[in-house]
């Protein structure tokens, strides 16, 4: 839970993770299409902000990726640098890294591809594990306060549209 001041960033903070899953799921161009393009999603647009960063470590840093995103002539982003990385600190000194090769012409980050194996394998699926739930609205018309199917309970939706049957699963279940 991200709790904080109105303008405080808690929005772009998770926008972030938001992001990430999307280029993960191969959504990247999608993503920054819907967004109003590059130039909307680099601070300030690509005079100011040249490239977009992201690194993400997992496990205490054993693991991890880094990707740099790059405005293209029509106003796009395309995964200028991209690798993962497992670091075994008891057998190695230094991380081993695998430098990943962008998808779709260039237009997909290499960590999208759903067949990787090994250290791009696991970011991949430990990407695609993550949920973003952005239940703030709670009027009366509200997802949340909508009736929903009792059994539409096998994860909780972003949107909290399914809480009262994913509650009930959780109290009937002791999970």
């Amino acid at each position: 839970m991200v709790i904080g001041a109105n303008g405080a960033g808690k929005s772009n903070f998770i926008g972030a993770f938001a992001f990430l899953r999307a280029v993960q799921e191969g959504r990247l161009q999608d993503t920054v299409t819907a967004a109003g393009g590059a130039e909307k999603v680099l601070h300030f647009g690509s005079k100011t902000t040249e490239d977009l960063f992201f690194g993400v470590s997992f496990r205490g840093g054993t693991s991890g990726c880094e990707i740099s995103l790059s405005p293209t002539g029509d106003d796009s982003l395309y995964p200028a640098y991209e690798t993962v990385l497992f670091h075994d600190k008891l057998r190695f000194a230094e991380p081993w890294t695998q430098r990943l090769s962008p998808r779709e012409r260039g237009r997909e980050a290499g960590i999208s591809d759903s067949s990787a194996t090994g250290a791009a394998g696991w970011v991949h699926q430990r990407l695609g594990s993550w949920r973003i739930y952005h239940v703030h609205d709670t009027s009366a018309t509200s997802p949340p306060r909508k009736t929903g199917k009792v059994d539409d309970n096998r994860y909780l939706r972003p949107d909290g549209s399914n809480l009262a049957p994913f509650l009930y699963l959780l109290r009937e279940t002791d999970a």
